[in-house]
Parts: C-alpha cells; structure tokens; sequence
C-alpha cells in the first residue's frame, strides 16, 4: 500500500474539505456519506453536528478531531480518488 500524508486541509462547506496530499493529489472530499451512511452507530457519527465536524486539524499527517478522533490518512485518500476518478486528479481537475 501506498502511504500517504495530509499536507493540508481546509474546510469548504456543508460536510467537505479540501485536501492536499504528499504525493501531489489534492481536491475536495465530501463526507456526509461516510458520516450519515457508512458510520451508523460508530464513534463519528457525532460528526454530523456540522458545528463539529469543521472543527478538525491536521495531526500526524491525517485529519484529527480532538486527541482521540482521526481517520488513516490511505483512508482519506482512497476517498478523494474514488470520488473524483484518479485520472481527473492527476489531469487537474
């Protein structure tokens, strides 16, 4: 597997973040599937309070919500490309 590192994020609205990765990719992740359908009844689902959802930093080259909340930064890669298709990233897009 690749590893990867968050370089920076930056809170765009409703449930995304733009993201900058090491490796050069960057783009805007929207969460609110993860949040509202993937995480039912898991430690992110008080994520959904939009109010804190924004409130996250770049920690350990991932995104952290507070000391004890974060997600693998392979993760949040993996949904940046699966969301917008890793030809368009590396075209710019």
């Amino acid at each position: 597997m690749h590893l990867v590192n968050v370089k920076k994020a930056k809170y765009e609205k409703d449930y995304q973040i733009f993201l900058s990765f090491d490796d050069g990719m960057s783009g805007v992740v929207d969460f609110k599937k993860f949040l509202f359908e993937k995480s039912k009844d898991s430690v992110f689902t008080k994520l959904q309070d939009v109010n804190k959802f924004k409130k996250f930093s770049v920690k350990f080259h991932t995104l952290a919500w507070g000391e004890k909340l974060d997600l693998a930064p392979e993760y949040l890669h993996y949904l940046l490309v699966k969301q917008h298709g890793r030809k368009n990233l590396e075209n710019g897009k």
